[in-house]
């Protein structure tokens, strides 16, 4: 596992994570900065991609990729768990993703793409994996959403045709916000004994000013340097994505919701189940291929 990658992300500090689920996750981040021992699967283990037929069952992925099927199938790639930019640390990052949907895209068997998430958000870097990806679309995406939060509904918006809550019963949407998170070790480090000295050359007097004020309790700097900028990035993509979009209280500021005032508000298309979004998924491909996608 790739601890070097988990630790630079953390250490970036800007995340749109659903903030019901930051308990669960933060624990584990502070037993890796301090390098102390953390439970993990001792091998990474991914589903990669799926494929499905037209009724929704699967069809063998080496006779899809080696072309060796008539069938038109959908391919299912799955984001599950919190999103970091870069795999490791047994959770699969927005660069599997991308390129697992890259070689969906290349495969001509493949008509669409599924895109099922179950997240509770991440790193604001994973999203730009998206962002970049967006242009590079050839095949119609359909987002099949469970836990649908923070940066898993900004990558979602960017980059899915169509949005579908997967049930009304658990499915949550929403949480478009960006947060900052550190830990001040600085007086834990001072109980053991170390004496942090930080000397920044005059030429250099804003060198780490915002985080430097905010270790004080001073956040403005860093609301207004870091945080606004993702902030307003995030509500114009959603805006962009949902032109429709009804932005009652919340919607643009925080909260999550569940399936039905999510489809209410237009944050989503509709809401299904796998063997629906794999019925949109096909009839966005035939719109597609007559529209010249």
């Amino acid at each position: 596992m790739d601890v070097n990658k988990a630790l630079f992300e953390i250490s970036r500090g800007e995340w749109a994570f659903h903030v019901d689920s930051l308990s669960l996750w933060l624990p584990t981040a502070v037993n890796l900065i301090e390098r102390n021992a953390i439970e993990l699967p001792t091998t990474q283990e991914s589903a990669g991609i799926t494929f499905l037929n037209e009724s929704g069952k699967a069809v063998s992925a080496m006779d899809v990729i080696e072309e060796n099927t008539r069938q038109e199938v959908v391919a299912v790639v799955s984001a599950i768990g919190p999103m970091m930019k870069y795999s490791g640390l047994c959770t699969k990052g927005a660069d599997s993703l991308i390129n697992e949907m890259k070689l969906a895209m290349d495969l001509p068997a493949v008509k669409a793409i599924i895109l099922n998430i179950d997240g509770p958000g991440g790193s604001v870097s994973a999203v730009s994996a998206f962002q970049e990806f967006q242009p590079q679309k050839t095949k119609p995406i359909v987002a099949l959403v469970d836990l649908c939060a923070s940066a898993h509904y900004w990558a979602a918006c960017l980059v899915s045709d169509h949005i579908m809550a997967r049930n009304s019963i658990s499915a949550e949407i929403g949480s478009v916000g960006v947060m900052v998170s550190f830990i001040d070790n600085s007086e834990a480090l001072k109980e053991k004994g170390y004496k942090i000295h930080e000397i920044f050359a005059p030429e250099s007097e804003h060198k780490n000013k915002a985080f430097l004020l905010a270790r004080e309790g001073k956040y403005d700097m860093i609301k207004e340097d870091y945080l606004s900028p993702s902030a307003k990035k995030f509500q114009a993509d959603v805006r962009a994505a949902r032109p429709n979009l009804i932005e009652e209280l919340g919607v643009l500021t925080g909260k999550t919701f569940k399936a039905e005032l999510a489809e209410e508000y237009n944050m989503i298309d509709s809401i299904g189940n796998m063997g629906k979004a794999v019925e949109r998924a096909l009839l966005l491909a035939e719109i597609s291929e007559v529209t010249n996608y």
